[in-house]
């Protein structure tokens, strides 16, 4: 296991409760709420490096949406660039041919996976397998049986992510088998969890 694989986990574990910041938006905020995992959403190569520096000089974890990013080709070219010049603790993407070539960059995955029926929650099972991402992002994390279902099918833990508004909700999902959640929505970053 890496450090940063070691450092994630022990995030997760003080505070199972991710940041997850759209571009311009309360990046700010991310950085001194009690998150210490920050998903950055997109954003332009322009202000990424700029954005990356700020959560990592603040001693938090940082992964880019590196299918969001503008600016940069969809390659493995853009994820050494990405590496090399803004150095994310991770990334998160839906393709399983950037997985494997983050991984091997040395990256932690978290590959993110929707949940619209049984075919997609068999196909996200079957990409995890096949991609071997380091975490699952499950999308909506509002969905605590298909939570539950592919928790017991695949070995990388589980985060909920999407449409969590509540602490009911975060509670639910984190009950269901996930080891984290990460929500956009900046009053779930310090909430407290029973």
């Amino acid at each position: 296991m890496t450090r940063n694989m070691q450092a994630l986990i022990k995030a997760i574990a003080e505070y199972p409760v991710i940041a997850a910041v759209k571009p311009n938006e309360n990046i700010v905020r991310a950085i001194k709420s009690r998150s210490n995992i920050i998903f950055l959403l997109g954003g332009s190569i322009l202000e990424l490096g700029k954005e990356i520096s700020g959560v990592r000089e603040a001693g938090k974890i940082v992964f880019v949406h590196f299918d969001l990013i503008e600016g940069l080709g969809r390659d493995n070219t853009a994820i050494d660039y990405i590496v090399r010049y803004f150095k994310p603790h991770g990334i998160i993407t839906t393709r399983n041919n950037y997985i494997r070539h983050a991984r091997d960059c040395g990256l932690i995955t978290v590959q993110r996976t929707f949940l619209l029926d049984s075919k997609s929650i068999e196909s996200g099972i079957d990409m995890a397998i096949k991609g071997n991402p380091d975490m699952l992002e499950l999308m909506p994390g509002v969905i605590p049986k298909a939570i539950s279902d592919i928790r017991g099918k695949v070995s990388q833990p589980v985060i909920a992510g999407g449409m969590i508004t509540t602490v009911i909700e975060m509670e639910q999902a984190l009950q269901a088998g996930a080891c984290a959640i990460s929500t956009s929505n900046a009053e779930l970053w310090n909430m407290g969890l029973t």
